[in-house]
């Protein structure tokens, strides 16, 4: 658009069909249409700062037999978002933004704050932060009979280190995630399961010991409660 104005947009659609037969279970014949549009804007500004906001919207539309029974469901959920690449100093950057949907099948907003902060330790060395919530609608088989049903909640702390130089690369990461919302199936059907998960990670890319070789080796420890 000129001025440093970006838009990029983009869609998609796709259908599934369901095909199930069981005795034990009951027979299903299930047709699944999705859809997806998403916009966004770009505005760029000096030493690789700018602001991004912008739309999307998914349509879920399922109808047919589940287990023997005639279910339909239709789910319009549409999101608002905006964020913005800032330098604090000439070595540290934040990328702060926000999310707000809304799940016509669930009938509820949700709000999801998210930030990030980088602060460059030398030439090579970088050590970031990231904190953020985000959502996720229940399984359409469980809304059939539960419009009740809310959003599962999750909310990350990442912290990170990176080294980067002479085509070797090195990630040290550790995490936290804190579950709310969680789906329970006992004593009865509702999403007010809570969980964590914890952990970290070692990452290590090397493209320079040996001639025409790239490798990595990754290690990885999670733990998990429910």
């Amino acid at each position: 658009f000129g001025n440093n104005w970006k838009m990029d947009a983009s869609g998609g659609y796709s259908f599934l069909r369901t095909a199930i037969r069981s005795d034990y279970t009951g027979h299903s014949d299930l047709d699944e249409h999705f859809a997806h549009l998403r916009a966004v804007f770009t505005k760029g500004f000096a030493r690789n700062q700018a602001i991004r906001f912008g739309a999307e919207h998914f349509f879920t539309r399922e109808t047919g037999m589940w287990e023997d029974r005639r279910v339909g469901l239709t789910d319009q959920l549409t999101a608002a978002f905006a964020e913005g690449d800032i330098y604090l100093t000439p070595n540290m950057a934040a990328k702060i933004g926000g999310r707000a949907e809304h799940s016509s099948a669930l009938r509820r907003w949700a709000f999801a704050p998210r930030a990030s902060l980088g602060y460059r330790l030398g030439a090579a060395d970088q050590l970031n932060a990231a904190y953020g919530i985000f959502y996720q609608t229940p399984a359409s088989v469980y809304l059939y009979d539960h419009p009740e049903l809310g959003f599962s909640q999750a909310t990350h702390y990442v912290v990170n280190f990176t080294h980067n130089a002479g085509n070797r690369f090195f990630r040290a990461e550790a995490y936290y995630k804190r579950y709310r919302g969680l789906l329970r199936t006992d004593p009865v059907l509702a999403t007010s399961g809570t969980g964590d998960a914890k952990g970290f990670e070692f990452f290590f890319r090397d493209k320079r010991t040996f001639t025409n070789l790239d490798y990595w080796v990754t290690y990885t420890y999670i733990d998990t409660k429910r």
